[in-house]
């Protein structure tokens, strides 16, 4: 309950799942990119990394949607999400980046 009133939990959770990426903690990744999706379902950024979550778990279809998703909510993401959580790049370019992503699920 507690999460759900702090507008920034949100934030936790992505920045929680995106350390478990980086040490190949998959599983556990997915469930703190999954519960920011859950929190900020409107995120490119988080939608994005939810992605790159199920990709790891090798649930590549799932993957493939969370990056058609952050490719559709590009144009509504805050510039502010977009440069922290996204390597700093523009909308143009992630916008080709989400939907390669996407793609790549799809032929595998």
């Amino acid at each position: 309950m507690a999460l759900q009133s702090d507008p920034f939990a949100w934030e936790a959770c992505l920045l929680m799942g995106m350390s478990l990426l980086n040490e190949a903690k998959n599983d556990l990744a997915l469930r703190a990119m999954s519960k920011a999706a859950y929190l900020a379902p409107e995120s490119a950024a988080v939608q994005y990394h939810l992605g790159e979550a199920y990709r790891a778990c090798d649930m590549l279809e799932q993957a493939r949607r969370a990056y058609q998703s952050a490719a559709e909510l590009l144009p509504s993401a805050s510039d502010r999400q977009i440069r922290i959580y996204c390597g700093g790049f523009g909308p143009s370019v992630l916008r080709l980046l989400f939907q390669e992503m996407a793609t790549r699920c799809q032929r595998c």
